[in-house]
């Protein structure tokens, strides 16, 4: 009697197969969530890292923008296709000029900037969008990126007071779209930009501002 109690002590190979059934269950589940909340934690990184990067590039923008002041004799209001190729015509008393023109849209804008004066001239300096990253010229010099490449800004659109590359006030006058100081009319800059995570499933995210120049247009 206690030989046949002693062989009927233990597992069976079927309890032992389902207790490591529950486990592998168990863990995968466990596998499963865990990944599932890293993979929620570096989507929220990834979209607070691109609205830090926005807000930093608009309000950068925004105040030199802001400080525009009138062209005169500074050699700056200059437009620039989209490749940066230079026109030869300088549109004297312009507060801002449209550049960059792409596509039925300007994705550039130049200005002279009286609160960065360089040998007591006035900063000539150019926002544009290029290849996915915002940039800017100062006096000429190199391109500099104000965006991160770890994001791609797959368009930027620039308007100044409604006009851009599809109203009729810029249509066959790309290289004078602006506005001068003979508007009387407080110059408006807007622009929008559409901005993704490369990689993410995160739908793009469209942002805008509108900036005007602090001093009243009115004479």
């Amino acid at each position: 009697m206690d030989a046949v109690n002693k062989k009927n002590k233990g597992f069976t190979i079927v309890e032992m197969a389902v207790v490591m059934a529950i486990f592998l269950f168990v863990i995968g589940a466990a596998v499963s969530i865990f990944l599932s909340v890293v993979s929620h934690q570096k989507r929220i990184l990834a979209q607070e890292q691109l609205l830090n990067q926005v807000s930093y590039a608009l309000e950068y923008m925004s105040k030199g923008l802001r400080m525009a002041r009138p062209e005169l004799n500074y050699n700056c209001m200059v437009y620039e296709d989209k490749d940066g190729i230079k026109s030869d015509t300088v549109n004297g008393g312009f507060i801002y000029l449209l550049t960059r023109l792409d596509g039925g849209a300007y994705r550039g804008v130049k200005f002279l900037n009286q609160s960065d004066v360089i040998n007591g001239n006035p900063l000539c300096q150019e926002f544009f969008l290029d290849n996915g990253v915002v940039k800017e010229i100062r006096n000429g010099s190199e391109p500099v990126a104000i965006t991160s490449p770890s994001f791609v800004v797959n368009s930027m659109r620039i308007s100044i007071n409604g006009k851009d590359g599809t109203s009729a006030s810029c249509v066959g006058q790309e290289y004078a779209c602006g506005a001068s100081d003979a508007d009387f009319v407080q110059p408006r800059i807007t622009i929008v930009f559409n901005i993704s995570v490369p990689g993410d499933s995160e739908p793009e995210r469209t942002f805008q501002t509108t900036v005007s120049q602090r001093n009243l247009n009115v004479k």
